[in-house]
């Protein structure tokens, strides 16, 4: 959850750049283009304190743009990050989050450009782990003369039936507290084995897909196999790995139109290939690298035809 948000301002600063790259390559489709986003960090006492993005648009190898985010991370008595502001020509936001009186996360405020737009997620502890159990989004209605006239609100709000310690359900509930989804949660052994998945509508548990998982390869990233109410495959989660460790990660959705193929070094991503046939035909390749802390310093994005 962290790694999203952390990443998030870069998103979408380069979607924005992503549209005005597509402009320009219409009017000339030999010209190469890239993204590249350069790192920098600043610690104190061991703790970030800093963060500098400098993203650069290039077309044949010369940069046609640029914008630079600053992200700034702030600490209580107990060393606990409890703010984090990113701040760019674009776009601000902050981040404020709420700890227990054990010190762990229960709560996490994101505030978007001066209150237009907030995400507020809540988590709960359980015994295999921190899950989320609510989560809220606002964002401002505008009317024809640009003036704001309400929030939208999107809610979701989870519960768990466990067990002894495995989870059985996670049931997802609306805003006005209808039971929106279902996922029920099989295992073997004690290990999870399959996950069922309903939607609900006024009472009626609709089969959405199920998701089997098969440890054979490896029990830490065990492959995935999603099918449909027919029990047609339509899409899968494939793993490859070198000595046991994870290299590559190839996944295929919405019965083969999504593509995501990951590619990893020492637990990192250093590359990623996408694409929707959907809705492109060109699939976005990003190339990631870190310096010896395991900081991220710099990522390049650059699209290609889908052959």
């Amino acid at each position: 959850m962290n790694r999203i948000f952390i990443l998030l301002i870069t998103v979408i600063t380069l979607c924005s750049c992503r549209d005005m790259l597509v402009k320009i390559l219409e009017s000339n489709k030999s010209v190469e283009s890239t993204t590249e986003t350069k790192y920098n960090y600043k610690y104190r006492a061991g703790k970030l304190f800093l963060k500098t993005e400098k993203t650069y648009v290039l077309l044949a190898n010369k940069v046609i743009d640029s914008t630079t985010t600053i992200t700034e991370f702030k600490y209580n008595k107990r060393g606990l990050l409890v703010n984090k502001e990113w701040l760019s020509e674009t776009i601000s936001m902050n981040k404020v989050y709420s700890y227990n009186n054990t010190d762990s996360l229960i709560r996490e405020l994101d505030i978007y450009n001066n209150r237009d737009t907030m995400y507020l997620t809540e988590y709960g502890y359980f015994p295999d782990g921190r899950k989320v159990t609510m989560h809220k989004y606002l964002t401002t209605n505008y009317n024809n003369n640009g003036r704001k006239i309400e929030y939208d609100t999107v809610f979701m709000r989870n519960e768990f039936d466990y067990k002894d310690e495995l989870c059985l359900a996670k049931k997802q509930y609306d805003i006005n507290g209808e039971l929106s989804a279902l996922t029920e949660f099989k295992y073997k052994n004690s290990v999870l084995h399959k996950e069922i998945k309903y939607n609900c509508i006024d009472g009626l548990k609709l089969p959405e897909n199920t998701v089997i998982y098969n440890y054979m390869r490896s029990k830490q990233y065990p492959d995935q196999f999603i099918l449909n109410n027919s029990n047609d495959t339509i899409g899968y989660v494939v793993n490859e790995f070198t000595k046991e460790s994870l290299v590559k990660t190839i996944s295929v959705l919405n019965s083969g139109s999504v593509y995501i193929e990951e590619h990893f070094n020492n637990n990192r991503i250093i590359k990623q290939i996408d694409y929707n046939t959907d809705y492109s035909i060109k699939k976005y390749i990003t190339l990631y690298e870190y310096n010896t802390k395991g900081d991220l310093i710099k990522e390049q994005s650059f699209s290609e035809p889908i052959i």
